[in-house]
């Protein structure tokens, strides 16, 4: 199953979930959880950094600002160069909860909509 077929099926229950507070702040709290368990952060990098450089992707990529793809490029290299020696980065470098907000899924989201469009569109 595709990250987005699994995005859609949340986006689907968000509104039951909108409903009952308790659920939406266990849920966030579990999301949250998980993602210090994921241990990229550890490491410097977002979880958008984690995406498989599929096409899609790539053109997102090309579409985001000069800065942005820098910042990027220095966080992957650090990642490696970090995990190559074997070890975390120092705990000031790793990335707090509140940097990791995604910054590539809407670029992502938007071309693979075009992509639809275009094969509609034939």
């Amino acid at each position: 199953m595709s990250l987005f077929r699994v995005r859609s099926v949340f986006r689907a229950a968000e509104p039951a979930i909108d409903e009952l507070p308790l659920l939406r702040r266990v849920l966030v709290q579990l999301s949250e959880k998980y993602k210090d368990m994921c241990g990229y952060r550890k490491y410097g990098l977002k979880l958008d950094d984690l995406w498989v450089e599929s096409r899609n992707v790539q053109t997102a990529i090309n579409r985001l600002p000069e800065t942005e793809i820098q910042d990027r490029a220095f966080r992957l290299k650090r990642a490696v160069d970090a995990n190559f020696h074997n070890d975390y980065l120092p705990k000031e470098h790793w990335t707090k909860a509140e940097e990791d907000k995604p910054y590539l899924l809407p670029l992502v989201a938007e071309v693979q909509a075009e992509q639809i469009e275009r094969t509609e569109y034939k």
